[in-house]
């Protein structure tokens, strides 16, 4: 009852913490256009004007939402990148820890570390 407690008090303090950071640090301007071209009309209307989260634009990337602009240099881009995006956590990374990392500490053993780890240690001893 006690730990249950202490956890729901925990979880209740990440998430207030995380609402917090996600609006406060979404609200600075950025100038994605200077870099990137959007294919994405709805990410476009979204973030126009903001910074938005790497997650994000990494993925709209690979999904080809959003391409570089003509004539830049990808090194260069990506050393500006804090100009342009943010490094927020997203609730795409809530419901990850959430399905797979809370999970995984729950139902944690030591014959579990042993067969996810002997294979890659014991590789150079055979």
């Amino acid at each position: 009852m006690f730990y249950g407690f202490i956890v729901s008090c925990v979880v209740a303090g990440c998430v207030s913490l995380f609402l917090y950071w996600y609006w406060k640090v979404r609200s600075y301007s950025g100038d994605l256009d200077k870099y990137w071209v959007f294919k994405d009309k709805k990410l476009k209307n979204e973030y126009e004007g903001k910074k938005i989260p790497l997650s994000y634009l990494h993925e709209a990337y690979f999904d080809m939402g959003v391409d570089l602009k003509e004539g830049l240099d990808l090194l260069q881009v990506l050393e500006d990148r804090e100009s342009y995006s943010t490094f927020t956590i997203t609730p795409e990374h809530i419901k990850f820890f959430f399905t797979n990392v809370v999970p995984e500490f729950f139902v944690h053993s030591k014959a579990q570390d042993r067969a996810q780890i002997a294979d890659h240690y014991n590789r150079g001893s055979k």
